[in-house]
């Protein structure tokens, strides 16, 4: 089985990248492989843009060409919801299973703020997990 585990670099700071990090470094299998696919990285505001809708982009390419048959995509509140929506969207057209892990300790508070199209957004893209 072929797993990709889609999240912020390793190397980043912060909670998500902690656990990224140690999958890499703990988790073997004889018969799963996981692939890691970097959503983020530090930089400026532009790299962070750019690199973001190159992520989205290349994304269904690898899916197809690496034979992923689940993604577990690790998400946070604010853009980090919206660039891993557009994710799982992909992966739900293309009938690759998902996994929506939710690390945000504040998802509530971002929910409550959104507008009614938000949150009906929201719904849908959990619904598809």
């Amino acid at each position: 089985m072929k797993i990709m585990m889609i999240g912020p670099s390793s190397n980043a700071k912060g909670g998500i990248a902690t656990v990224i990090n140690n999958f890499k470094l703990h988790f073997n299998h004889s018969t799963i492989d996981i692939l890691y696919y970097t959503t983020w990285k530090e930089g400026t505001l532009l790299q962070k843009i750019f690199h973001s809708f190159l992520t989205i982009l290349k994304f269904p390419f690898y899916l197809k060409r690496h034979q992923i048959n689940l993604v577990h995509i690790h998400v946070a509140q604010n853009g980090s919801f919206y660039r891993k929506s557009f994710l799982l969207s992909i992966a739900k057209m293309m009938k690759v299973q998902s996994i929506l892990h939710v690390h945000a300790s504040q998802f509530d508070e971002f929910y409550k703020k959104q507008f009614i199209l938000q949150k009906k957004y929201s719904k849908w893209i959990f619904e598809s997990a």
